[in-house]
């Protein structure tokens, strides 16, 4: 097996893992071909014990950073994404949620199924749920002439 094709079923094994590529090819397009399939750096032969060593720990470091960024970002995504009860769709319920998160300012039922794109039962069969979870409060908006409106507002963690 070439390098090249070394280097792909690396990473297909793990595509975190730092793959540092050692080669007497001084071309631009054999660095850049191994770039292309997935290794992490390249260096031309020989190369001195001192530039190795601080390669390797530099690249353990940034895949180590790497991983914690996205363990971080896979918890703060758990913890945003609501759990569904039966009869109201996940991807509905954090569609809508998602919605209410990025809004500014309370906005009515008309509203959110206008933006959303979804029909007014399924909206306000979410919109319930979520009261009900405390990630939604309702706010009673007073107009001048005819009855109130509810507004509603994300206030989830």
């Amino acid at each position: 097996m070439d390098g090249l094709r070394a280097v792909q079923e690396i990473r297909k094994l793990d595509e975190h893992v730092p793959i540092l590529v050692l080669t007497v090819d001084e071309r631009q397009e054999i660095a850049d071909r191994f770039l292309d399939v997935g290794a992490t750096d390249f260096a031309i032969k020989p190369v001195r014990a001192p530039d190795l060593i601080s390669r390797i720990q530099l690249h353990l470091r940034l895949s180590k950073l790497t991983k914690e960024s996205e363990k971080e970002t896979s918890e703060a995504k758990k913890n945003q994404e609501l759990e569904a009860p039966k009869g109201i769709s996940t991807t509905t319920l954090n569609h809508i949620a998602g919605f209410l998160r990025d809004r500014r300012k309370p906005c009515t039922i008309d509203e959110i199924t206008k933006d959303v794109g979804l029909a007014y039962p399924t909206v306000y069969r979410s919109l319930v749920y979520m009261m009900q979870k405390g990630k939604v409060r309702t706010i009673i908006s007073y107009q001048k002439v005819g009855r109130p409106k509810n507004k509603y507002e994300w206030r989830g963690e």
